[in-house]
This record gives structure tokens, sequence and C-alpha cells, in this order.
């Protein structure tokens, strides 16, 4: 199967799981926003706010217990108490929500770019089919390409794309692929040196 085949079919197989991969990246964001330090200060400011309310709920509770001529007083300051408090509270978390909306973004920012950068590995370039001459397999670069596909030891793909370009090997693009810093295991450069693609 040709690079055009494993592009094909990597987008045929696809299909059926961009709803699952949107769903599970949404999952990860909104995990990430709800968890995110940066709500923790907001949270103390909105608890102390709401334990000053409370002090001053009890002070007026125990005045109208009590009987205290102030008590009507009281119940005046905290009524606007609870209305600063409100619209205070408000801002506060309107402040979360921005922020749970920007890590969210962030995060699937980087989800999409990992899984576009894995559809790369596995499907190459659909537009340019990578060819390995003969003369690039040399007894090095096959040991290596064997080794590392047996072992799934992809953080030896740099040293293969040395090994590549002292056999000869001048194809850029697959130098500067095996030369990247994340691969999968059903990575088409790889595959291609293997003569398995």
């Amino acid at each position: 199967m040709g690079p055009h085949d494993t592009h094909r079919c990597a987008i045929t197989h696809g299909r059926r799981l961009p709803d699952l991969s949107r769903s599970i990246s949404h999952a990860r964001a909104d995990h990430s926003a709800e968890h995110t330090p940066e709500l923790e200060p907001i949270e103390d400011q909105i608890a102390g706010i709401n334990g000053e309310i409370a002090v001053s709920q009890r002070k007026y509770d125990d005045a109208v217990w009590r009987g205290m001529s102030g008590a009507a007083l009281m119940g005046e300051e905290l009524r606007q108490q609870r209305e600063q408090a409100d619209e205070i509270i408000r801002a506060l978390r309107g402040e979360q929500q921005a922020i749970r909306e920007r890590v969210q973004k962030d995060v699937l920012r980087t989800e999409w770019a990992a899984q576009t950068d894995l559809l790369r590995c596995i499907a190459g370039n659909p537009f340019r089919e990578i060819t390995v001459h003969p003369s690039w397999r040399s007894e090095t670069v096959l040991t290596l390409a064997r080794g590392i596909d047996h072992d799934q030891a992809l953080d030896r793909m740099p040293i293969l794309a040395d090994a590549l370009e002292e056999a000869g090997c001048d194809d850029v693009d697959l130098l500067a692929h095996c030369r990247c810093p994340h691969h999968t295991r059903h990575c088409h450069a790889l595959a291609a040196v293997l003569g398995t693609a």
C-alpha cells in the first residue's frame, strides 16, 4: 500500500472518528478549564464575601431573636450588603468564565495541533509520494529501522535520519520528518524506509 493509499485509508477510517475525537478533546478542555489554578483566587474572594454575608445574617437573626431596637436598621444594612455582594460576585463569576473559555481554547488548540501532527505522521503528504532509493537502505539504515519498528523506539528516528543521510539520502522531506520530535507507531516515513508502506 502506497502513501496515497495510506492517506486514503487514514481518512476513510477517520470518518467515524472525528466526533469521538472532538468529544474527547472537549472533555479534556472542560476538565482543564474547571481545574485551572487561576480560578482559585477568585473562588477564595467569593467565599470571603459569602462569609461576610453569613456573619451579618447571624448578627441580624440574633438581634431579631433578642427583640433589639436596632434590628430593623440591621436588616436594611444586610439587604444593601447582599445587593453589593451579588453585584461583585456576578463580576467575579464573569472573570472565571472568561478564564475557563481561554483555557478551553488553549487546550483545544494544542489537542487539534497534536491530532494534525499524528495524521501527518501516519499519512504523510498525499501530494508527494516518498520514494526510497534502494541505495539508501544500507545495512546500518535497515538495522536501525527494524530496531525502531520492533522496539517502538521512535525517539531514535533522528538517528535514522543521520544514517539515511550518510547513505546518500537527499530527500529533504523524508529527512525532516525523521528529525521531527513526535512520531506514531504507524509513521509513514519508517514504513517507507522498511518498504512496508
